[in-house]
C-alpha cells in the first residue's frame, strides 16, 4: 500500500486548512532532493521573508507607499513560485500588478487576499516542516 502523495499532504482533508491547489509539495521535494534539513531551512526562510513582505505591504498601504507595496508583492510572488505556493503566487501577482496602476486605496482587498493565501501556505509548510 502506498502513502499519500505530496499533493495530498498539502492539507486537503476535513477541517484542515489548505488544499492541494494551494501548495505543490512535490515542488518542494524537487528543489530539496529529499534533504530534510534543506527542506526545513527553505521553509523557515520562506516563512520569515514572507512575514517581512506582509509587514511591508501592511505598512505601505496606509502611507500610500506604492513602491513598497509593489516590491513586497513582487518578492512574495517570486518566493511563492519557488516554493510551489500557487494560490499565494497568484494573489501576490494580482497585488503587484494593481499596485502599479490602481489607486492605492483600492488595494486593501487584494492585500487581504495575499495575507490569507500566506496564512494557508504557512499552515501547510509548518506541517511539512514537522515531517522527518
Amino acid at each position: 500500500m502506498t502513502g499519500p502523495s505530496d499533493k495530498q499532504l498539502a492539507g486537503a482533508g476535513p477541517g484542515s486548512p489548505g488544499t492541494p491547489a494551494d501548495v505543490d509539495l512535490a515542488r518542494l521535494a524537487e528543489i530539496t532532493a529529499g534533504d530534510a534539513v534543506l527542506r526545513r531551512g527553505l521553509i523557515d526562510t520562506f516563512l520569515q521573508s514572507g512575514q517581512r513582505a506582509l509587514a511591508d505591504i501592511e505598512s505601505g498601504l496606509p502611507h500610500s507607499d506604492r513602491e513598497r507595496v509593489c516590491r513586497a508583492a513582487h518578492t512574495l510572488k517570486g518566493a511563492a513560485a519557488n516554493m510551489g505556493a500557487a494560490s499565494l503566487e497568484r494573489s501576490a501577482a494580482a497585488l503587484e500588478t494593481a499596485s502599479r496602476a490602481e489607486p492605492i486605496a483600492t488595494l486593501a482587498d487584494l492585500a487581504r487576499a495575499v495575507a490569507n493565501a500566506f496564512a494557508t501556505a504557512r499552515s501547510i509548510f509548518e506541517r511539512e516542516r514537522q515531517r522527518p
